[in-house]
């Protein structure tokens, strides 16, 4: 038998490096550390990305809304817009209907107690705004009260009568008076 008992088939070798150093042992410590830092990364960047999503649908909530509130302000505003149009109307027509106005409660302040309109037109020719084509019809009082009626509105607005023409019912009290009102006298 031999002096040397083999217990396996290795030979006896002898190191090629020297062992690694002391802190060459705070590498494995490094990569656990960093493997936990990356996770608490992950973790912390999915959070935010969460919250980022949630603030994210308010904000187009939000958005959603103002623009709802810009287009009813945006409404609004065209109705005040038409209703100043329609407004600017009626001044204009104020400004330009005046001296009928005159002429109307001049012909209003002109009827005698128990005298009564049932009909008044007054109409402008688009041709010559100075004539106005009047329509009468007086119920009662009969042609005194006309009479008295086309007086005050020559003498008092400064039109006279042009193509006049009466058309009475003596046993009602009506006449029906036609004619074109030409302004002579400016105000």
């Amino acid at each position: 038998m031999s002096k040397h008992i083999c217990h396996d088939l290795k030979t006896e070798r002898t190191d090629v490096l020297p062992p690694l150093p002391a802190v060459a042992r705070i590498l494995p410590i490094g990569f656990y550390l960093g493997i936990v830092g990356a996770i608490s990364l992950s973790a912390f960047f999915s959070w935010q990305l969460r919250q980022a999503e949630t603030e994210k649908a308010e904000w187009l909530a939000k958005e959603q809304t103002e623009k709802a509130d810009q287009e009813n302000i945006i409404k609004k505003m065209k109705a005040v817009d038409a209703e100043t149009k329609r407004a600017e109307e009626v001044r204009r027509w104020v400004n330009s209907s005046k001296g009928i106005q005159l002429l109307v409660a001049q012909i209003a302040r002109s009827m005698d107690e128990g005298s009564t309109i049932s009909e008044l037109a007054l109409t402008r020719e688009n041709s010559d705004p100075t004539k106005i084509r009047t329509k009468l019809r007086l119920n009662d009082g009969g042609a005194e009260q006309l009479e008295k009626t086309i007086t005050a509105i020559e003498t008092k607005n400064g039109y006279r009568p042009s193509d006049a023409s009466k058309k009475g019912r003596p046993e009602s009290g009506e006449i029906d008076y036609d004619a074109i009102l030409i302004k002579t006298v400016a105000n």
